[in-house]
């Protein structure tokens, strides 16, 4: 069917341009639609590509536990420094 078209085209092309400067269109326009093509085609997501994803995104959020759990100990050990500067210092005074 593509080469049917492509026939077509030329046909009618070839009575305005001259035999190579059909040519020439014709792969110009090609090009064109392959690099749209492609274009679309690089914007696609396989499905390898969501899988690698959501273990990328499940990766984050183990990390992301790990942080918080860490982050609220180091809390609970300087809130009892904290604690436990304020009793000295009220006890000097």
């Amino acid at each position: 069917m593509e080469a049917v078209l492509e026939i077509e085209l030329y046909d009618k092309i070839r009575g305005r341009l001259s035999d190579e400067g059909a040519r020439e269109l014709i792969r110009f326009v090609e090009a064109k639609v392959d690099n749209g093509f492609q274009a679309r085609l690089d914007t696609l997501a396989t499905k390898s590509d969501i899988a690698a994803l959501k273990q990328d995104i499940s990766d984050l959020r183990v990390e992301i536990a790990r942080t918080e759990s860490r982050l609220i100990k180091w809390m609970f050990i300087f809130l009892i420094g904290q604690a436990a500067a304020i009793i000295s210092v009220i006890k000097l005074l």
